[in-house]
């Protein structure tokens, strides 16, 4: 679902969370000094580090930290099959963005707040660096059609836009192949 949100923010605050995330990386060597990014930082370090960090600083730390983990859990959840578990993380990804990264807007709250409400969808959060932009939800095909028309008349009702909302499917994604030179042409 497109909030219709550009990015008026990003440049800015794309840099100011990079930053401090940079900052937080810095004052977390001096008590751990292998970490060369927060994806070194595991859950209790972090716990351990409060003392070092500002609110905010720790709330960005908290977020990439347990982002990390529902990167890896989500992805056991796709190779069980556990697709309630799926849509537990995506819920808990938003509200980590929304919350301790400070990357949603209005829009973007809204379209996974009423995509939590309506049956059938197994989870929701915003797409891409935030401040704007789309939504991804996980839903079946049998209520695609019901979910497209209710979210889209709520969204103009609320907002007094359009949203676009766009179905897609999973895929295998991207794949390396190698090229056997004797099928190239040469001039």
């Amino acid at each position: 679902c497109d909030s219709k949100v550009k990015h008026e923010l990003a440049d800015t605050e794309y840099n100011k969370r990079r930053e401090e995330c940079e900052q937080a990386v810095e004052l977390l060597r001096q008590r751990f000094p292998g970490i060369r990014s927060l994806r070194d930082l595991t859950k209790d370090q972090l716990g351990e580090s409060h003392d070092l960090l500002s609110e905010t600083i720790f709330r960005r730390c908290r977020h990439v930290v347990n982002e990390n983990t529902r990167t890896l859990e989500s992805a056991g959840a796709i190779v069980t099959g556990d697709l309630s578990r799926l849509g537990t993380l995506m819920s808990e990804s938003h509200e980590s963005l929304r919350v301790d990264y400070e990357v949603s807007c209005a829009e973007l709250d809204w379209l996974v707040d009423a995509a939590s409400k309506f049956d059938g969808v197994i989870g929701g959060r915003m797409t891409g660096g935030g401040f704007g932009g789309c939504t991804i939800n996980l839903l079946g095909n049998d209520v695609a059609d019901d979910f497209t028309a209710q979210i889209a008349g709520e969204f103009r009702d609320r907002f007094g836009k359009d949203t676009d909302v766009f179905r897609v499917s999973p895929s295998a994604g991207a794949h390396a192949h190698s090229i056997d030179s004797r099928h190239i042409n040469s001039a």
